[in-house]
């Protein structure tokens, strides 16, 4: 490639503005780039003007750069292409491990919006008042109950409270 110069960069930055596509780089371009970038360096230790030149191209470099990875960001979210079209090898490498990333995370999503929801189990309960004096005892369900204290309210598993009123232990309340 031939050597960049500042206006072959910023018209590289209008096409690369002007389109959702990814613009197809000159062969070279990253070298081309360092090489412009070491070359105005060395400039701007002697010349005000170089050192202008130098910022600029800096900055358009960013630029064009920041554009390009917005776009191959948003190609490997949406899963767009395998190879992109007008990337270089840094930036197909770029957008592979952005993908692999993408792809992961689509695998959790995917996982997480297909999982079910745990059942949820609704214990009914009703009200009874204790017509006698029950001990603590174990229920068949494994959960202990009690004491109970004549004349107290209190509200148990449906199951259990019908136990203690037909056994005359409890009224309905």
């Amino acid at each position: 490639m031939a050597t960049l110069v500042y206006q072959d960069l910023f018209a590289m930055y209008r096409q690369e503005r002007g389109s959702n596509a990814l613009s197809t780089l000159p062969d070279g371009f990253d070298e081309s780039l360092e090489n412009v970038i070491i070359e105005l360096t060395k400039k701007s230790q002697t010349d005000p003007q170089a050192l202008k030149e130098l910022e600029n191209t800096r900055k358009l470099a960013i630029s064009i750069i920041g554009l390009r990875r917005q776009k191959i960001i948003l190609r490997a979210i949406n899963a767009q292409e395998a190879k992109l079209l007008g990337a270089n090898q840094r930036e197909q490498d770029f957008y592979e491990k952005i993908l692999s990333i993408c792809s992961a995370q689509d695998k959790w999503l995917n996982k997480l919006i297909t999982s079910k929801a745990p059942e949820v189990v609704v214990i009914k309960t009703k009200k009874i008042k204790m017509l006698k004096d029950v001990p603590q005892y174990t229920a068949a369900d494994g959960k202990s109950y009690g004491p109970y204290a004549t004349g107290e309210e209190i509200e148990l598993a449906q199951t259990e409270a019908k136990w203690m009123v037909e056994g005359k232990l409890a009224q309905d309340f």
